[in-house]
C-alpha cells in the first residue's frame, strides 16, 4: 500500500473513530447534568459517528446548492445563445419584484439591409435635392450625373425639375448670395415605401479658405450648432418621400433605387423652442 492511500486511511480513520456508545436509556449520559435534574439523556448525542457523517453530508449539500446557484446566476445574466440564427442575450432573468424566473424580452431589433440601404439612398437624395452652393464645381456634384438627384430620379422627372423648380429654388440663394445647407434631423419609415422626415436648411456664407466657418457638412451636434450661431438664415421643413427599387440600375445605382416624388412643408421655428423635436443627441448646447 502507498503511503498516499494509508495517509487518506489514517485521516478517515481519525475523523470516524468515534464509537456509538450503548447506554440504557434510563440513565444519563450528559456527564455534568445528573439524573436528578429529571433531565433524559439525549438519544442522539450517543450516535458520533452517524452525527459526523450527517454533518459532512450537510457540508456538502449545501456547497453543491451553492455551486448550483452560482452557475444558475451566471448562465441567466452572461450566457449567449442562438435562437433561430439570432443571438440573443439575458436568455432568463430574475424578476425582483415578483421573485420569480422569467424569460428576458428579446431586446435585438432585425432590419433588412436593403432597408437600411434604402434610408441611406434617401438621406442622399435630400441633401442633393434640396442644396445649392455658388461654387459651380460644388454645385455640378450636388445635381450633376452622379449626383444622388440624378440617379435616384427618373429621366423624365429630372429634366422637369431643371425645367421649372431648379431656378426657383435657387434664385433666391443667389440673390443673397449664400449657399443652401440641409441637416437631417430624424427620417423615418412610415410605411412601405413612404418617408417623413424633419429638416433644417441653413443659408450660409460662400466657403473662405483662409477663415473658414463652420467647414462641415455632417449632422453632428458641433455641426448644427455652429451653423446656428453663423447662420444668414434658417428655414425648418418636413419631408416627405416616395420611394423603391424601381429605378434604372447602372454603375453607380446597382439596386435601381428610385424615389418618385418629394415634397416640403414648412415648419414655424419659435424662439423659445427653436428646437423643438429634434434628437437630444444633436441639440446643440446654447
Amino acid at each position: 500500500m502507498s503511503p498516499k492511500v494509508k495517509k487518506v486511511l489514517e485521516v478517515l480513520a481519525r475523523i470516524f473513530k468515534g464509537k456509538e456508545k450503548q447506554i440504557p436509556e434510563n440513565q444519563d449520559a450528559l456527564g455534568a447534568y445528573p439524573l436528578r435534574m429529571q433531565i433524559s439523556a439525549i438519544p442522539e448525542r450517543r450516535y458520533l459517528r452517524t452525527a459526523r457523517i450527517l454533518a459532512i453530508f450537510t457540508f456538502f449539500n449545501l456547497a453543491a446548492l451553492m455551486v448550483l446557484a452560482g452557475m444558475f446566476a451566471y448562465y441567466a445574466v452572461r450566457q449567449d445563445v442562438l435562437v433561430a440564427n439570432s443571438k440573443v442575450i439575458n436568455l432568463y432573468a430574475m424578476d425582483p419584484e415578483h421573485k420569480v424566473i422569467k424569460a428576458s424580452e428579446y431586446s435585438e431589433t432585425s432590419y433588412p439591409a436593403l432597408g437600411l440601404i434604402m434610408e441611406q439612398g434617401v438621406r442622399d437624395y435630400i441633401k442633393s435635392r434640396y442644396s445649392y452652393y455658388l461654387d459651380p464645381q460644388k454645385q455640378a456634384q450636388n445635381w450633376g450625373p452622379a449626383s444622388p438627384l440624378s440617379l435616384y430620379t427618373d429621366a423624365e422627372k429630372l429634366k422637369m425639375f431643371h425645367e421649372r423648380e431648379a431656378f426657383a429654388w435657387t434664385s433666391p440663394a443667389r440673390q443673397k448670395g449664400v449657399n443652401k445647407e440641409v441637416h437631417i434631423y430624424s427620417l423615418e419609415q412610415t410605411s412601405t415605401g413612404l418617408w417623413e422626415g424633419l429638416i433644417d436648411i441653413f443659408d450660409m456664407k460662400p466657403r473662405d479658405p483662409y477663415h473658414p466657418i463652420c467647414d462641415c457638412y455632417e449632422d453632428t451636434r458641433e455641426c448644427i450648432e455652429c451653423k446656428e450661431k453663423n447662420n444668414l438664415g434658417r428655414a425648418r421643413y418636413r419631408v416627405y418621400l416616395r420611394s423603391g427599387f424601381f429605378g434604372m440600375p447602372n454603375l453607380y445605382n446597382p439596386l435601381g433605387i428610385g424615389v418618385a416624388g418629394s415634397y416640403l412643408t414648412p415648419q414655424i421655428i419659435h424662439p423659445e423652442d427653436q428646437f423643438w423635436n429634434i434628437p437630444p443627441i444633436l441639440k446643440p448646447e446654447l
